[in-house]
């Protein structure tokens, strides 16, 4: 894990600028931007909610949130654990977790994709640009069709077998 002192958020800005005094202090292998889908969302929610649990252990402050503007994203925000305490051991796991897999909670980071896809579905197509998805999906998955009908509504079809909600789903 990087110690703030030496971390930047892209190759282009200074290390450790924006916090004084937090040197030493480790960064989370986590980050959002204004731009981050599902799979970001979900896992820096639940670093936070993992540290910020630890951070109960320690008799001083020993996680913090921080949010700065930025030139390319328009904002991110990290997290930041003191080195040696229970929010630093944490913070370790997760690192070893993400290391291993690439996302911290599967229930979460799947409520978060199905969200993010209904909204797609519900918002971003009209009924023509639907029932061409649908016949689409019927022409891949012959024996698996869906009714040109469910355009109409605002859930994605039922019994798609996954085809409709993977092309609503945003790309991580």
């Amino acid at each position: 894990m990087n110690r703030y002192g030496k971390w930047a958020p892209t190759a282009f800005d200074s290390v450790g600028a924006f916090l004084e005094n937090r040197e030493d202090w480790l960064v989370l292998p986590v980050m959002r931007t204004r731009d981050s889908g599902p799979m970001a969302e979900s896992n820096f929610e639940s670093a936070w909610s993992l540290v910020e649990d630890a951070s109960v252990l320690d008799n001083e402050l020993s996680c913090e949130n921080h949010r700065f503007g930025h030139w390319g994203p328009g904002w991110f925000e990290i997290i930041i654990v003191r080195p040696g305490s229970h929010c630093a051991k944490v913070a370790e796991e997760i690192e070893a977790r993400l290391g291993d897999y690439p996302v911290l909670d599967d229930g979460d980071y799947s409520a978060r994709e199905w969200e993010a896809a209904t909204e797609t579905w519900a918002r971003c197509y009209n009924v023509r640009e639907r029932v061409e998805l649908i016949q689409e999906h019927n022409r891949v998955l012959r024996e698996h069709c869906v009714s040109v009908f469910a355009a109409r509504r605002d859930e994605i079809p039922q019994g798609d077998h996954g085809y409709i909600f993977d092309r609503c789903r945003p790309e991580e």
